[in-house]
């Protein structure tokens, strides 16, 4: 997927002259094949027979989390990855194309119990490992890409990897309840690089920064 979330589109509209500010996301063929083949559907027999005019929360949702993401420093190509993978899930859910009936089914097949507690399983075991990918979890869970971004989020309501970055989040807490360890060495310990990145979105999921969270926890 080409993402070029830091161009800013400008466009004049011709009734009242005002601006309109947009940025695009370009959806590459090769990542939409790379998920449509595990169905046995090759992308270019996708031929799109309507339009959204009005996208959905969902897809709103999702494109607003690929600008954040884009506008955070240090943001992983993984977590691009399972917000484009999402996006393009629910796009091809949402606008009716020729394959609709067979992606409809493709998604509605199975609950895959086991293979879900195996994907938790594996993804506490490779913590604090920062070069996990969606395939690589999946593979090692016996899923396509398609259906573990599927049955992760039916399952906890959350994309695999935001689910994963919580495990992080979790492991962190525990470091500074329990050791004294500095701060920056459990940080880098987990694989972020980006110490100022990481206290923002341990404060927007714990509502404490890093310091504060171990002071209360003594």
């Amino acid at each position: 997927m080409t993402f070029n979330a830091m161009e800013e589109h400008v466009e004049e509209c011709s009734k009242n002259g005002a601006s309109h500010h947009s940025r695009a996301v370009i959806i590459d063929f090769a990542f939409v094949d790379q998920l449509t083949r595990e169905l046995g559907i090759q992308a270019e027999e996708l031929l799109f027979t309507n339009t959204i005019s009005t996208p959905t929360a969902e897809i709103r949702a999702l494109l607003g989390e690929l600008v954040a993401l884009q506008d955070t420093p240090g943001s992983s190509r993984v977590a691009f990855d399972c917000v484009a993978t999402e996006l393009v899930l629910e796009l091809l859910s949402q606008v009716e194309n020729t394959m609709s009936g067979r992606l409809r089914a493709a998604a509605a097949t199975g609950y895959y119990p086991r293979s879900f507690d195996r994907a938790k399983k594996i993804m506490h075991e490779l913590l604090p490992d920062d070069n996990v990918s969606l395939e690589r979890v999946a593979s090692l869970a016996g899923l396509s890409k398609f259906h573990f971004a599927r049955l992760f989020r039916r399952c906890t309501g959350l994309p695999p990897m935001r689910y994963y970055n919580q495990l992080k989040i979790d492991f962190v807490k525990d470091q500074l309840r329990r050791t004294a360890t500095p701060i920056t060495d459990i940080v880098y310990k987990m694989g972020y690089s980006d110490i100022s990145t990481f206290e923002k979105s341990f404060k927007k999921l714990c509502g404490l920064s890093p310091s504060q969270y171990r002071r209360q926890s003594v």
